[in-house]
């Protein structure tokens, strides 16, 4: 997950398979990581 305001990868995730479950992990890695205000927006392009 990449902060579009500091530039800074702050959430990530590996594994043997491409699931939903990745991308809730980087999710939840990068709002621990940034402590965002409520609010705040997540835009995903539509690739794997």
């Amino acid at each position: 997950m990449l902060d579009v305001f500091s530039r800074r990868i702050v959430g990530w995730s590996i594994a043997d398979h491409v699931r939903s479950e990745l991308v809730v992990d980087a999710l939840q890695m990068a709002i621990w990581r940034r402590q965002p205000d409520a609010g705040g927006i997540v835009h995903a392009d539509r690739g794997a």
